[in-house]
């Protein structure tokens, strides 16, 4: 009542207000959330702008689901409404008014960042819209109850690689090695409580600047190597360094301590989490053979699925490095090669995993709508809390109760120089 009561005197003596003018735009929304054509789907992509190649890309597989589906559909073919918000909240903000007033669409996939997202939000709850973005950030579905998501997040790799590691792999011991950034800390926390959850225990977690380049004080801290005064009970003096060293030489027994330089390593850990890109990856590993940590399993994000982490000479360091990513080009499923084939065919080049979320997005919308008959939204937000029986291209089977996609992740793994399926 009292936040009634605010909205109310801001209207009627400040409409000019910010404030006054969002009351205004969600009372407008609340009487029009009821009116909705079934046939109609909103798009809001960034098509001009510092971010038009990403939003062309995911316009593509939106663009093929619809050609997909015309067929099958003749009856019910879908129309797509296609606005441009040119990566801006407040144009974001504008073009959604007209999908929900003008339009009268029943649902919009996008925006694809979460400060557009955020800007919208409120009318798309007003208008009980469902609206499904494709921004990563954590927690994004929760600034509507209309909001949902479908984009790899986070913690959605957190939880599949803490159940890999624990119950595919028996690995129960893990450090991690991750960037001072928003992205590398934000990852290692969560997989640090996720890991924690499946009973793992993470033994040691270093971090370094973004713009590093060298990696062998970070590594040396995780294994007991840095700084080398900590393990002094095994260093040789300077005379008994130097027995040491000539006595090696030889082929000799050596002394029972070591010269700072030669102190083994303490691999306490079965596995390395580094939460960072294929670049840093392709840098990280050698170092961790250069300071003879073997034997020990390489864990990476989605962000290490591309053929830029094979490229170049690297040894053998990246052989057996895993990770996980919701869409793989060279997936052994009838489903996922056929999008495939169909993209190639289509536009002349291999879809990426944004293509893929692009599809999925409006089959899943086009599948309920295509099965049933629909006309309101709230209807149709009560149908994609209901079907669990998807079977996307993106490995998306449904949404859960907070909104978030459900998925099979594909667990990838890096074998004689190429990327292959794990299982």
């Amino acid at each position: 009542r009292k936040a009634q009561k605010w909205e109310s005197y801001y209207t009627q003596y400040f409409p000019l207000h910010p404030y006054a003018q969002k009351v205004q735009e969600q009372s407008v929304a609340e009487v029009m959330s009821s009116k909705a054509d079934g046939k109609k789907i909103g798009v809001l992509l960034p098509l001009s702008g510092p971010q038009k190649h990403i939003g062309q890309l995911v316009l593509n597989g939106l663009t093929l689901a619809v050609g997909s589906f015309t067929m099958p559909y003749q009856d019910n073919s879908i129309e797509l409404i296609v606005e441009d918000t040119q990566s801006q909240p407040t144009i974001a903000r504008q073009k959604i008014k007209k999908l929900i007033f003008t339009d009268q669409v029943i649902a919009i996939i996008g925006p694809l960042t979460s400060r557009e997202t955020e800007g919208v939000a409120d009318l798309a709850a007003a208008s009980e819209i469902p609206l499904i973005t494709l921004s990563p950030k954590e927690g994004i579905t929760e600034v509507s109850e209309t909001v949902f998501r479908n984009s790899i997040t986070k913690k959605e790799q957190a939880i599949a690689l803490a159940q890999l590691t624990n119950q595919v792999l028996d690995i129960h011991r893990v450090a991690i090695l991750y960037p001072e950034t928003s992205y590398g800390k934000e990852f290692m926390e969560i997989f640090w409580k996720e890991f924690e959850k499946y009973g793992g225990n993470i033994h040691g977690a270093e971090g370094y600047q973004e713009d590093q380049t060298h990696f062998s004080e970070p590594i040396k801290k995780l294994v007991g190597l840095y700084p080398a005064s900590l393990r002094s009970e095994e260093l040789c003096s300077k005379r008994y360094s130097e027995i040491w060293y000539e006595r090696k030489k030889k082929g000799l027994e050596l002394p029972n301590c070591f010269p700072a330089e030669e102190l083994p390593p303490i691999i306490d850990f079965e596995a390395i989490f580094i939460p960072d890109g294929h670049h840093r990856a392709r840098q990280i590993l050698p170092a961790l053979k250069y300071h003879d940590i073997r034997g020990v399993q390489v864990l990476g994000s989605n962000l290490w699925n591309t053929q830029e982490l094979l490229k170049g000479t690297t040894g053998g360091e990246l052989e057996g490095a895993l990770f996980l990513d919701s869409f793989f080009i060279g997936k052994k499923s009838a489903v996922v090669q056929q999008f495939i084939q169909q993209f190639y065919t289509h536009y002349g080049y291999e879809p990426s995993i944004l293509e893929a979320q692009g599809f999925d997005s409006l089959t899943f919308l086009i599948d309920i709508l295509s099965s049933k008959k629909i006309s309101s939204r709230g209807k149709l937000m009560q149908e994609l809390y209901r079907k669990k029986d998807f079977n996307g291209v993106t490995g998306l089977t449904g949404f859960s109760k907070n909104r978030e996609a459900i998925r099979n992740l594909t667990a990838l793994m890096v074998s004689q120089n190429k990327i292959i399926e794990l299982y």
